[in-house]
């Protein structure tokens, strides 16, 4: 490879910090929600969870890193990123279920 270009893998070692810190705050942030009773804890559901604040928190991170920041702010930019992530899927499945029920047939026995 010639000097100066950059490859994906060596771009996705240098951001690995910042992917283990996204899933280290996904983890905490699934536990919490479990113990507040927000969530019923279910592994499908934990990995779902960390899929998605990972999968935007590391792309967060790559164009923090592409617009020229340090590791150390693209790792709070993926935590912030993926936390956000999460937290609008949140809401909407909170408005999905107010909108249309709980997923049991709505007003089918009516």
């Amino acid at each position: 490879m010639p000097n100066g270009e950059s490859s994906l893998l060596e771009s996705m070692v240098n951001l690995m910090p910042a992917g283990l810190l996204a899933v280290v705050g996904a983890t905490f942030d699934y536990l919490y929600s479990v113990k507040k009773g927000k969530r019923v804890w279910s592994l499908v559901g934990y990995l779902i969870h960390l899929g998605f604040a990972v999968f935007v928190g590391y792309l967060a991170a790559l164009l923090a890193v592409g617009l020229g920041y340090s590791v150390e702010v693209a790792g709070a930019v993926a935590g912030g990123a993926g936390w956000a992530n999460t937290k609008l899927i949140d809401l909407f499945v909170m408005w999905w279920k107010t909108k249309y029920g709980n997923g049991n047939g709505g007003n089918a026995c009516k």
